[in-house]
């Protein structure tokens, strides 16, 4: 299953009110809500329904050459995933190495402990409310030279999580 077409499901489940029959105890409800589910979902898509996404397809190739090659050949794996700054939009979502449509995909269905990726929120956070920055303030020049900072923050959290 695709990232859109589980976030489809999730929209239908919710404005359908399946979600509390989705994670129900009972194995008998759970099924049912679930046929429920996919034949409304499935009669949505065959209506002809348009799905537009941010997501950017040059992007997505660039990202998935960059998973594989970070990677390598070695028998570990890892996800990717890019938000436009600016706008906020899911721009690229890499499900793995070598991910295949329907398959596992990290990049949404895996949960993980925050870990070192939570120290530069830990660090800057406090600066960043100090100076009443947005999510969309612009950098001043000075800060220019944090940015590699931060890079290599990103870079060294990104190796402690492909190990």
């Amino acid at each position: 299953m695709t990232y859109i077409h589980q976030e489809l499901k999730n929209l239908v489940a919710s404005s359908e009110g399946l979600d509390k029959s989705l994670q129900s105890p009972d194995v008998a409800i759970r099924k049912q809500a679930e046929a429920e589910l996919d034949k409304k979902v499935k009669k949505l898509l065959n209506s002809g329904v348009t799905i537009h996404t941010a997501l950017d397809t040059k992007l997505q190739t660039q990202s998935k050459t960059a998973v594989q090659s970070k990677l390598g050949v070695n028998d570990i794996e890892g996800a990717l995933v890019v938000i436009q700054h600016h706008t906020h939009e899911l721009v690229s979502l890499i499900g793995g190495k070598n991910y295949k449509k329907n398959s596992f995909n990290r990049a949404y269905q895996s949960y993980r402990q925050p870990g070192s990726a939570i120290k530069p929120l830990l660090d800057y956070a406090p600066h960043l409310e100090k100076r009443m920055l947005t999510s969309i303030s612009s950098l001043a020049e000075q800060a220019i030279a944090a940015i590699a900072i931060v890079q290599r923050i990103i870079a060294a959290t990104a190796t402690v999580w492909s190990h």
